[in-house]
């Protein structure tokens, strides 16, 4: 898939290009209040905190055929989105991938069960019907404010109006600054919760087709 823009365009994200999507993402949430509560009192710094969590969930999404999509301009990648599609079928697999062993051993038993805690919390909130869902989207911190957010998110939204089962795209964020930005492109609270210290939102934006039938 690749959408054009005037000054840069969406592109699918390959294996190649992986390095340069963690580390925009890494340096776009390295103080989001979700990934300084997971790693509270890790003894890594708050870069390598970022890195690894990002390359997990990049590796995890290649891994299962997950689409990531980047904003590149002047060929260069400025903006990522990780994206689960509708209709998962989750299948048996005894042995841990390698970057699954590696994030576990990183983040160690304390942060991981912080992560499997953030994951039953947000889970609890998300439609019960065929969507897709937004793990992640970031921009590097020097291209913000530049229209790529928008890009990516019309182009998340333009997979899901295009999937047969799916009614829209869930999401959630523990930080409050990008609740009125996601508002903004159509989403709504559907739900706020609170995990310990760090305040959630998940929210959701329903396809144009749902939209019409309201």
């Amino acid at each position: 898939m690749s959408t054009k823009s005037p000054s840069f365009e969406i592109v699918e994200i390959q294996r190649g290009q992986l390095d340069d999507a963690v580390s925009i993402l890494a340096q776009a949430f390295e103080n989001d209040p979700t990934t300084c509560y997971l790693f509270s009192g890790h003894e890594a710094s708050i870069s390598d905190r970022a890195w690894e969590l990002y390359l997990y969930i990049c590796e995890m999404h290649l891994a299962n055929g997950y689409a990531i999509m980047g904003a590149m301009s002047d060929s260069r990648l400025v903006g990522v989105s990780c994206i689960q599609p509708p209709d998962i079928e989750s299948q048996p697999n005894p042995e841990p991938s390698q970057y699954e062993m590696r994030f576990g051993a990183f983040i160690g038993e304390q942060v991981m069960q912080r992560v499997m805690k953030y994951a039953q919390v947000t889970s609890e909130h998300i439609p019960d019907e065929s969507h897709f869902y937004l793990t992640a989207l970031g921009v590097h911190p020097d291209e913000q404010r530049k229209g790529y957010a928008r890009a990516l998110l019309n182009a998340v939204h333009e997979l899901s109006n295009a999937y047969p089962t799916s009614i829209g795209v869930s999401l959630d964020t523990g930080n409050r600054a990008n609740v009125p930005m996601y508002e903004y492109f159509g989403y709504r609270i559907v739900a706020k919760t609170k995990l310990k210290e760090l305040d959630l939102w998940c929210m959701f934006r329903p396809n144009e087709a749902q939209i019409t039938k309201m």
